[in-house]
């Protein structure tokens, strides 16, 4: 199985493509730049923001080794910080990498899994998609936006043998953390519940995130094509995102503000 994973130089990218590796798929890994994964194998140079070398890393995967059976869309970025602390700009390229990242590098494989009838697209979104939180506002909407995209595209792919799925997972180590951006503008009617929800937020990278290791699992099964299931919300928290289907609107808002900090 021929297995492209954009964003396979850290986190769940690059720990999925070693795990393939190792059960024998043919995998190639991109990042920004070209280089070497920790196990050794090349890094494919792949900047999602652009069509061209999107093009350009399509044309070569399907010269070396075929057409592409799986697509594993892993690339993306926090900025975190108020909305109103954010410029256009900054939230314009948080989506063009976790939002139009991911429809140019579908739409760039779509084409041959059409035409064969056969592939599989796997988005990896987080549970701030669907469960959103303020001063983290930009990743969420980017991540809703995605798990939205996933969801059309999935109805329209199904008749035509092309599965979609998207993982959603909560905390987990990944060093995500240690890579996000954060606004240098200060506004300070926000500053005491922007210090509340950020403690909030370290504590839960420090203390309830897991190992990687059942995101990974579940991953390879869905590469593999054993789970059919498309969305899958899964972590320390995910409970809270079946919550929310049941609660009243007053009372998620009430726990929620309770539980991350901010009353």
């Amino acid at each position: 199985m021929v297995v492209l994973i954009v964003g396979a130089s850290s986190g769940f990218g690059q720990l999925l493509a070693a795990r393939l590796r190792e059960r024998g798929h043919v995998v190639f890994g991109t990042s920004r730049r070209a280089g070497q994964a920790p196990d050794g194998a090349p890094l494919l140079p792949l900047d999602v923001r652009d069509e061209a070398s999107i093009a350009a890393c399509v044309a070569r995967v399907r010269e070396e080794a075929g057409p592409i059976d799986v697509l594993v869309n892993s690339a993306g970025y926090v900025h975190e910080g108020p909305f109103e602390e954010l410029t256009l700009d900054e939230v314009r390229a948080i989506f063009d990498t976790n939002v139009f990242g991911a429809i140019r590098l579908a739409n760039a494989v779509l084409p041959d899994m059409r035409a064969r009838r056969s592939g599989r697209v796997i988005n990896i979104g987080s549970m701030a998609g669907v469960i959103p939180l303020p001063f983290v506002g930009a990743y969420c909407a980017s991540k809703s936006a995605l798990d939205s995209y996933s969801e059309s595209l999935f109805h329209e792919l199904r008749p035509l043998g092309v599965a979609v799925h998207v993982v959603e997972p909560s905390y987990y180590s990944t060093g995500i953390s240690t890579r996000k951006l954060r606004t240098t503008a200060r506004i300070a009617d926000y500053d005491e519940q922007r210090t509340r929800m950020y403690r909030t937020i370290k504590r839960d990278e420090d203390v309830r995130s897991g190992p990687p290791g059942p995101v990974v699992d579940l991953l390879t099964r869905i590469v593999e094509g054993r789970i059919s299931r498309f969305r899958h919300v899964m972590g320390p928290d995910s409970i809270t995102w079946h919550l929310r289907g049941l609660l009243p609107e007053w009372a998620w808002t009430f726990g929620m503000r309770r539980a991350t900090g901010l009353d």
